[in-house]
């Protein structure tokens, strides 16, 4: 019989120990490295998303600044900047539509932007025309709707 004495068990005891003790370190190991793994994925997705969020933000500001410069001195450079930063900015917003790990919420909040920016460049591009007419009055007033909607 293997386990006839206390030596030949105490060795099969430590031979077990070591053994369990081994594959905990192996699965720990593994589940650490695929930890790891997940962890980098949701940064560089939280990154992605944030950096898409902060570029849409600074494409609609952006366009909103070259609005209000073209009220102030009209020029084709200055409308082809709004129309440029308006199109940038429906890219940045479908870019982060694709964005597979959006929720709901994130989805809408989307959406907003979107609803708001397409109200912002409708006023704006009255105002704008009314600026082309000549009717600056009317165009600072039409303006100041869309400061309002921001």
């Amino acid at each position: 019989m293997i386990f006839a004495s206390l030596r030949r068990i105490n060795f099969a005891a430590v031979a077990c120990s070591i053994g369990l003790i081994s594959g905990m370190a192996v699965l720990s190991v593994a589940a650490l490295r695929q930890i790891t793994r997940q962890t980098t994925e949701d940064v560089e997705a939280l990154q992605q998303g944030t950096t898409l969020g902060s570029t849409l933000v600074s494409s609609v500001l952006t366009q909103i600044g070259a609005a209000e410069e073209y009220l102030n001195t009209p020029s084709p450079a200055v409308k082809a900047d709004f129309i440029a930063n308006g199109d940038s900015a429906y890219v940045y917003q479908a870019r982060l539509r694709s964005l597979p790990q959006l929720v709901g919420s994130d989805r809408r909040l989307i959406n907003l932007v979107a609803s708001t920016q397409a109200e912002l460049e409708v006023v704006y591009a009255t105002a704008h025309a009314l600026a082309d007419l000549g009717r600056m009055g009317d165009a600072r007033l039409i303006a100041t709707r869309a400061k309002g909607a921001t």
